[in-house]
């Protein structure tokens, strides 16, 4: 994903962040460390800026560090979801939110994350959502309702937009 961002994209420092935490990752691959091993703040964030990249290449992200976030250690299962849920989110603004303008907003703490992807759009009355469309059910709600210290929410209101959040604390503190 980072060399797909780096050939369709400019060089910049959100570029350059995301590049350097792949490289770490092939170093801690290549010297036989574990793959399982957490994700610091600086490597969350390559990796939720590669999964944007996946759906769209000048995905607006802004990233807020909270008190200490360089002790921020975030297993690899919460990451990969995370990076999941915010591909769905960001696939749902593209095919139904109109021709709206979105932000991904990532925070970081020591302990703590949370995501929101907010648009502009049309919105939409999420209990008018027919059951057979599960995408936001499935892909984010239930994904961090599994996740030990997760959870989700989407707030919609028609023509006013969309926000959707997904959150998780290290020391499984449940929803704020």
């Amino acid at each position: 994903a980072t060399f797909l961002t780096a050939s369709r994209t400019e060089n910049t420092p959100a570029l350059a962040q995301q590049a350097a935490a792949t490289l770490s990752q092939l170093d801690r691959l290549r010297s036989g460390e574990s793959s399982t091993d957490a994700f610091d703040g600086h490597a969350f964030v390559a990796h939720i800026r590669a999964s944007a990249a996946a759906v769209d290449d000048n995905a607006n992200i802004s990233v807020v560090h909270q008190s200490d976030s360089n002790s921020l250690a975030v297993p690899p299962t919460v990451t990969r979801a995370f990076g999941a849920g915010v591909i769905e989110a960001i696939r749902n603004v593209v095919r139904h939110a109109g021709n709206a303008t979105y932000e991904v907003r990532i925070a970081l703490s020591d302990a703590e994350v949370t995501i929101a992807v907010v648009d502009d759009g049309v919105g939409f009355d999420p209990t008018e959502v027919p059951p057979d469309r599960m995408g936001l059910q499935v892909s984010i709600a239930n994904r961090f309702a599994e996740l030990p210290g997760g959870w989700s929410r989407v707030r919609s209101v028609l023509r006013e937009g969309t926000r959707i959040e997904m959150g998780w604390h290290g020391t499984e503190k449940s929803e704020p």
